[in-house]
């Protein structure tokens, strides 16, 4: 996907493909090129995750050309035609939003790695020894456990 290295992830690869598809459909110059259009939507069909979100009506239309003599025929107004590909791409763009990674996710994920059952079941027991004799000990433990881990 050469040309398309500026797309980080599927779900901007899928918005990128959205977004191309309403530059054919409604001539207004956005989006991607032909070769972009084919790029993505061989993607999509050979991703076998994806496969299954992408719309029939890409699947049939192999390139613009085909996608545009699809389109003019079917919807008459621009506006239908932007209404009817946000609608037909919503399933693929809510399965690729879906797998995006957030900035905090990966953090914590390698956090949560670094706690074993044993150093947390350590820390839960120092907090039961001390419930007693030093229960703001205890629940300081407790806290900070809770704290470590979230």
């Amino acid at each position: 996907m050469s040309d398309l290295d500026f797309l980080e992830n599927d779900f901007e690869r899928a918005d990128f493909l959205q977004k191309t598809l309403i530059a054919f459909a409604t001539n207004d110059g956005g989006g991607g090129s032909v070769e972009d259009y084919e790029t993505l939507r061989k993607y999509f069909l050979e991703n076998p995750d994806t496969k299954e979100f992408v719309p029939d009506w890409i699947r049939v239309n192999r390139n613009a050309n085909q996608f545009w003599q699809y389109i003019k025929y079917k919807i008459s107004t621009y506006a239908e035609r932007r209404q009817f590909i946000w609608n037909e791409m919503n399933p693929l763009l809510e399965y690729c939003e879906s797998l995006k990674e957030f900035p905090a996710e990966k953090s914590i994920s390698q956090v949560l790695q670094k706690f074993d059952e044993v150093s947390i079941n350590s820390a839960w027991q120092k907090a039961l020894e001390r419930k007693v004799s030093d229960p703001e000990g205890a629940i300081t433990i407790s806290k900070t456990m809770l704290e470590s881990i979230c």
